[in-house]
């Protein structure tokens, strides 16, 4: 009797289970055309999600992925954009991003936490079941906000820890029967701490539909190997991320790569993954098949001797590397390998001679303050994955930390003496071009002082030349009763806008990011005007306190209906 209970309530259970996972949906109405996957590399990050196509526009609906409630919604200029987070009855949560609005019923709680805050940023965290979400509810329409370089729908499942999840995983349907593509071969030569010695560029041949194989090589002493892979899907041609990565060395596993699960606080350490210098020099992303020092990534799932080959004299060894999608498509590559120190590959390699006057030894493990000059540089204990040499040469307003070409843990202080000029700020050039680019800075007492997590070669500099702001389809005193939005495009071209302000009638009013170009936009369907003539004003200010100021009066009929 007691089993028969036990199997009754297991059978319930069940088809509660399979009845959750039935009412799970895709998030758009039409089928998922990827432009990019789970796990694909990003600067700086692994891609927490992915990023299903909207057809090239905006304003397609964005369904919930099954009932629940809304736990977040957050609004920013850039990163998400506008996003919305849903908790589901398993504990997962659900994320939609770049939005370019919400539902009505979202929609309005965000806008009155916009105005009641006098700010476009915002973070809402709703108490439980206040935002309740039903199955197949319509939650907002897709769009191009925060850091996104396109119409998408940025789309994220993570469990019940907020560990990000492949929704590929969970009925998410890509159509997908191409094989990925093997861009690129490297052969490391490795220090036996694994540092990487230096590293040669490897020609490699189709063998058949899908393998390839290289020349024999030659070569002796602690090898590693980097590969550089992409894949495409059968509806578009958008490079994308692959799934796994496994390495054999004889047939039996050398290491084996994942990308089915990782946790946001690891996903910093990408650049510990890739090869970065070549990635800050070539653009290229090589994933290196080896595990290095103060790599603390779980995306490795087996591995023999961290991937590092070991060859002696005379030795032979057959590496395969199998490159898989999702949909299990499989590309193989065949290295095979022979020790052989007379005919080395890398003997006609001159040495890297480091360590001259002008270069720091930096041993991980200590904290450095260095003052030279008028500046000063603070590197905290374990700012860096290994102990190296990096530059060091600075005069009254430089500080040379050579070439970012060095990945960094934690961010180190760099400190410039107070100029005497007003507007100043630091900068760090372009490697190529010299032109500065903007580092957050703050001035504290005599001092000015930026926070960095790059090597390059930082600026004392001045910005003198205020932002411009610029009225779009219409001019002081016009009427515009047949206008829907007030735009104006406001840009700076030297350290940046840091904010705005605007009101009409001396209240604040909402003013959203509408392009990538600098153009915002004000809804007169916010309803804050109540006259014919109405004064409006915006304050825009860089990051140096330059302030532009723009006032005009202009006119619209309070009893129109707009839409």
């Amino acid at each position: 009797m007691k089993n028969n209970i036990v199997k009754i309530l297991f059978f319930i259970v069940s088809l509660n289970f399979v009845h959750a996972q039935n009412n799970q949906r895709n998030p758009l109405d039409y089928k998922s055309i990827l432009s990019g996957t789970f796990g694909e590399l990003r600067t700086n990050h692994f891609h927490s999600g992915i990023d299903i196509k909207t057809k090239g526009k905006e304003g397609s609906k964005v369904y919930a992925f099954s009932k629940g409630y809304v736990s977040r919604i957050k609004i920013s200029k850039g990163g998400y954009g506008k996003a919305i987070y849903i908790k589901h009855n398993d504990g997962k949560t659900t994320v939609y991003a770049h939005l370019k609005r919400f539902s009505k019923k979202i929609e309005t709680i965000v806008k009155n936490e916009q105005y009641r805050k006098e700010n476009y940023e915002i973070e809402i965290f709703p108490a439980l079941n206040e935002i309740k979400i039903s199955d197949n509810e319509l939650i907002a329409y897709s769009g191009n906000t925060g850091g996104s370089s396109g119409p998408h729908l940025h789309f994220e499942i993570r469990d019940i820890n907020q560990k990000p999840l492949n929704p590929l995983n969970y009925g998410i349907n890509v159509q997908d029967s191409k094989t990925p593509s093997i861009l690129g071969l490297k052969l490391y030569s490795l220090y036996k701490n694994r540092e990487i010695k230096s590293s040669k560029n490897l020609t490699f041949y189709k063998k058949d539909i899908n393998t390839y194989i290289t020349d024999t090589i030659h070569s002796i002493g602690t090898l590693g190997f980097g590969i550089q892979t992409i894949d495409r899907q059968d509806l578009a041609n958008n490079k994308n991320g692959i799934y796994k990565i496994d390495t054999y060395i004889n047939n039996d596993t050398l290491i084996s790569i994942d990308f089915s699960k990782f946790s946001f606080e690891e996903t910093k350490h990408i650049n510990r993954y890739i090869d970065y210098s070549e990635f800050k020099r070539n653009k290229k992303r090589f994933q290196k098949l080896f595990i290095q020092k103060n790599n603390p990534l779980s995306i490795y799932k087996k591995e023999s001797n961290q991937g590092v080959i070991s060859l002696i004299e005379s030795s032979e060894y057959l590496i395969k590397i199998e490159v898989t999608d999702f949909n299990r498509n499989l590309t193989k590559l065949l290295i095979p390998i022979k020790g052989n120190k007379n005919k080395n590959i890398f003997n006609n390699e001159s040495d890297i001679k480091i360590g001259n006057y002008k270069n720091l030894f930096i041993n991980r493990n200590k904290k450095y303050i260095l003052n030279q000059h008028n500046s000063s540089l603070y590197i905290e204990k374990e700012t860096f994955y290994n102990n190296l040499f990096i530059k060091k040469n600075s005069d009254s307003d430089t500080l040379d930390l050579g070439s970012d070409t060095v990945p960094l843990l934690k961010s180190i202080k760099i400190k410039f003496k107070k100029p005497d000029y007003k507007n100043s700020y630091i900068g760090i050039a372009n490697d190529k071009s010299d032109k500065l680019s903007f580092v957050s800075s703050t001035i504290k007492e005599d001092s000015i002082i930026a926070f960095s997590k790059r090597l390059g070669k930082y600026i004392v500099s001045r910005d003198t030349i205020k932002p411009t702001i610029t009225p779009l389809g219409f001019n002081k005193n016009d009427w515009i009763s047949n206008l829907n939005y007030l735009k104006l495009q406001v840009r700076d071209n030297q350290t940046g806008i840091k904010n705005y302000r605007a009101t009409i009638n001396n209240k604040w009013i909402l003013m959203e990011p509408f392009n990538k170009n600098g153009v915002i936009r004000y809804n007169f369907n916010d309803s804050v005007i109540d006259k014919s003539k109405n004064v409006f004003k915006i304050e825009v200010s860089d990051n140096v306190g330059n302030t532009s100021v723009f006032e005009t009066i202009f006119y619209r009929k309070t009893n129109k209906f707009e839409k």
